[in-house]
């Protein structure tokens, strides 16, 4: 008399048979070669102090800054400011973009 296989052992052969089965189209993309293109881009980041609340008002609502909308724009001991360092990126068309920000 023949003894049941352990159902661990089906649940590993299915696992293992489906593993082989949505690994290949994988496996055979990555070996295909690539038909793209290199393409090259400048892009720098620039640090500058930016306002983030240049009127001094809340313009998203219209109106002026409650309590605590001032103790996060107003300046002071025991104030963060509404002046920040802020990077912003920029593209460029050539390398001649950025002097000394570009190093390979």
């Amino acid at each position: 008399m023949r003894q049941p296989i352990p159902s661990r052992v089906i649940l590993a052969a299915a696992c293992l048979v489906g593993f082989v089965v949505c690994a290949r189209p994988v496996l055979h993309a990555a070996s295909a070669p690539s038909a793209g293109k290199a393409r090259t881009y400048y892009v720098a980041a620039d640090e500058l102090q930016w306002d983030y609340t240049p009127s001094g008002r809340d313009e998203g609502m219209g109106t002026e800054f409650d309590e605590v909308g001032k103790a996060i724009t107003e300046s002071g001991p025991h104030r963060i400011g509404h002046v920040y360092k802020k990077a912003i990126y920029r593209e460029y068309t050539d390398a001649h973009c950025c002097p000394g920000k570009l190093s390979r």
